[in-house]
């Protein structure tokens, strides 16, 4: 995520030399890290939601799709897992807008209050955790251009992978 959000190519210049640097600078810590608890919230959220209407959504659409038939088709699987995976990203959206500032926005905190290393060298922190982000974007940028950003790209590429 730091890599892909930098629009520098220089700082991190392949997977490799990025990883290792990363180690270097921030230990291994910052491997993984940065949005962790974030990142759980969004995996049990949207893999949760997925997995627990699956199957009642998949009757609703087997009987809409064959009524009276009892062998559920290929579609009927397809539309389901499109259908909930959707559902799961645009309701955990707001998780994986949180998930992805705080793992581009890390790195140590030197005694003056700012960033010793990586890509936000210099500067002071935004967040200082995953409830805290939440709060500020949510205050500065709303729900709809703040936590909701990109919900339309996260259910298009969950439609791809669920469907």
């Amino acid at each position: 995520t730091k890599g892909t959000l930098s629009g520098q190519g220089a700082y991190y210049p392949g997977m490799v030399s990025g990883l290792t640097r990363i180690a270097r600078e921030e230990g291994v810590k910052g491997l993984w890290g940065p949005g962790l608890t974030a990142t759980w919230m969004r995996a049990m959220s949207s893999t949760g939601l997925r997995i627990g209407l699956y199957s009642s959504v998949k009757e609703k659409v087997q009987g809409v799709i064959s009524p009276g038939s009892s062998d559920v088709g290929f579609a009927a699987k397809v539309i389901s897992g499109a259908g909930t995976g959707a559902l799961g990203s645009a309701i955990s959206n707001p998780i994986d807008v949180i998930r992805t500032r705080l793992q581009a926005d890390t790195a140590p905190v030197g005694a003056d209050g700012r960033y010793k290393s990586g890509l936000a060298a210099g500067k002071v922190p935004r967040y200082t955790g995953t409830l805290q982000a939440f709060g500020a974007v949510y205050q500065a940028e709303g729900v709809r251009k703040g936590l909701y950003r990109g919900t339309s790209a996260t259910m298009a590429r969950a439609i791809l992978l669920s469907g």
